[in-house]
């Protein structure tokens, strides 16, 4: 069974692939990704320090 990333993905990960291309297209959504939960960790993080206990 040979499946398509693209095709997994649905409309959006067609549009993607077709847009940005394999390779750079990889590293732009894996560094979103990575923005996506590095954010808001951090800013929980900072919000913890300052409350006091």
């Amino acid at each position: 069974m040979n499946l398509d990333i693209s095709a997994m993905m649905g409309y959006t990960g067609a549009v993607l692939e077709n847009f940005f291309g394999k390779s750079q297209g990889t590293l732009v959504i894996s560094f979103i990704l990575l923005l996506w939960v590095s954010l808001p960790f951090a800013w929980m993080m900072r919000l913890i320090d300052r409350k006091d206990f």
